[in-house]
């Protein structure tokens, strides 16, 4: 198992997440859920992305997270509340849904690897 693999699975499922999640939310719920999910899945894959690329600086991680995390959310809820203010909540689903993902993609991985 290797963290390119894991990041690269993970933004795959996260793509196949967001997909999924706009066009259930956009049926039950109205177009704007879906896009607020969508959008929150979206930065959790570009929060993964940035996390492997700090991962390979010896400490970045660290120094990193807790800039990247508050820019990310800030860029998320600022987009979701421009669209509506249930999409800004589900901005925050969808980050967690790919935080989730990457855990969820790590252990098959490492089972796999077994």
């Amino acid at each position: 198992m290797n963290g390119a693999s894991v990041v690269r699975h993970t933004v795959i499922a996260c793509a196949g997440v967001a997909a999924l999640g706009f066009a259930a939310l956009a049926l039950t719920a109205g177009w704007r859920a879906g896009l607020g999910l969508s959008i929150g899945v979206a930065l959790g894959a570009v929060n993964i992305t940035l996390i492997e690329r700090a991962t390979s600086r010896s400490g970045a991680v660290r120094v990193t997270s807790l800039g990247r995390l508050g820019v990310l959310s800030a860029v998320g809820l600022g987009l979701g509340l421009l669209i509506a203010p249930l999409a800004a909540v589900l901005v925050v689903v969808g980050l967690a849904a790919a935080m989730l993902l990457v855990s969820v993609v790590a252990a098959v991985e490492a089972v796999h690897a077994s």
